[in-house]
């Protein structure tokens, strides 16, 4: 048997197993989620019932219908979600829209690579609470079926690593819970609501804000307005005693 014939045979029965375990190879998938651990709230954009407007509170029930989480103040309010899903379906993706759509990451659609443009162009979905953006509908169909958690792995770690610089471990954050710099113990804990990051400076605050993300984002909105206030009349006040002064030098 020459050299030729053994190589030839040696194939042979190698042949099968390598086809074998290329077929058993797992394909590469794309990431879905950032490298970092980071907490999550649910994501949902609204602390009011989408049927009575009043707030949510703890007999909050939550109703799935179409695809859908939507959560009503009681079982009465469930009941017409159930009844007649479209109205209330269309009122929470348009309120999430409007929370993520200002503060959405990325700038080219994930599917098709093109440029986007202003936040009513182009497609608006919403994918497990999230808003996506894509440059037209032939983009759906990827974007909510075989490439779904690529595209929600790349706004999240999108929204993430836009936000995080700068504020490493909480640098320079306010826990929304407590009202003291995140980094007070050293390290953050952070967190991401829908596509907005947020530290909080324990783990305490951390379980306190995912309950309720709602009521704490809303504390740190009258706090914010509250200081933005006192600033503008510091400022009317310092106005008048120059003008004072002046009139005094008169």
């Amino acid at each position: 048997m020459n050299s030729s014939t053994i190589a030839l045979s040696l194939f042979l029965f190698a042949a099968p197993a390598l086809l074998q375990a290329q077929e058993t190879k797992p394909a590469t998938q794309p990431s879905s989620r950032p490298s970092v651990s980071l907490a999550r709230t649910d994501g949902y954009p609204l602390g009011t019932c989408v049927v009575s407007g009043k707030p949510l509170g703890e007999k909050q029930k939550l109703v799935e219908v179409k695809g859908h989480s939507i959560k009503v103040c009681c079982g009465t309010c469930a009941k017409k979600v159930k009844a007649d899903p479209d109205p209330y379906i269309k009122k929470l993706e348009a309120a999430i829209i409007a929370q993520q759509g200002a503060d959405y990451p990325l700038d080219k659609c994930l599917i098709s690579g093109k440029k986007l443009g202003p936040l009513g162009k182009g497609k608006n979905i919403v994918v497990d609470g999230q808003l996506v953006r894509l440059c037209c509908g032939g983009c759906i169909k990827k974007a909510t079926t075989t490439l779904k958690d690529y595209v929600l792995g790349e706004i999240s770690k999108a929204a993430y690593a836009k936000q995080i610089a700068g504020h490493e471990h909480g640098k320079g954050l306010i826990c929304p819970v407590s009202g003291k710099p995140a980094d007070r113990k050293g390290t953050a804990q952070m967190i991401m609501h829908g596509n907005k990051l947020y530290a909080v400076c324990c783990k305490s605050c951390l379980k306190k804000f995912k309950a309720d993300p709602h009521k704490y984002i809303a504390k740190m909105g009258v706090a914010k307005k509250a200081s933005d206030e006192k600033g503008q009349d510091g400022d009317h006040e310092d106005h008048g005693e120059h003008e004072d002064h002046g009139e005094h030098k008169k």
